[in-house]
């Protein structure tokens, strides 16, 4: 009897699927696991989501802090990501815990985009332009 050998990640496109169809596998690489959600995931999912969003919103006001205080945009983007994630990692160092963003590196990713756009914006804006208002909701 023999048994079928299975990857150790089904989610991912063989070769074969990657130069027959790439629209479907990729919508079959990211979508295939959202659609084998059950309930019991779905706290998980919000908690992940809620955690990205936080994680968004502390990269601008740290980006925007740091600006209005007159650094660099180098230093602003630092202390924006910084802002994003010094208190995950500070709990993670107390609780002797790897710290969350070795493990998802998403973290670091989004508060870096968040943190450069926010730079971007603020450069960008000047009192009297379209920027400016839209920036002010932020």
């Amino acid at each position: 009897m023999g048994s079928k050998k299975t990857s150790m990640n089904t989610y991912l496109p063989n070769n074969d699927q990657l130069h027959t169809n790439k629209v479907s596998c990729i919508y079959n690489t990211y979508m295939k696991p959202i659609r084998n959600l059950t309930p019991a995931d779905v706290p998980l999912a919000i908690s992940l989501i809620l955690n990205y969003l936080s994680t968004i919103v502390f990269a601008i006001s740290g980006t925007r802090l740091a600006l209005a205080a007159g650094y660099s945009a180098l230093a602003a983007v630092v202390s924006g990501v910084i802002t994003a994630n010094g208190g995950g990692t500070i709990r993670d160092i107390v609780m002797r815990k790897k710290l969350f963003w070795i493990e998802q590196p998403g973290f670091i990713i989004v508060s870096l985009l968040c943190a450069i756009a926010a730079t971007f914006i603020t450069y960008g804006s000047a009192p009297g332009s379209a920027m400016y208002g839209v920036y002010g909701y932020l």
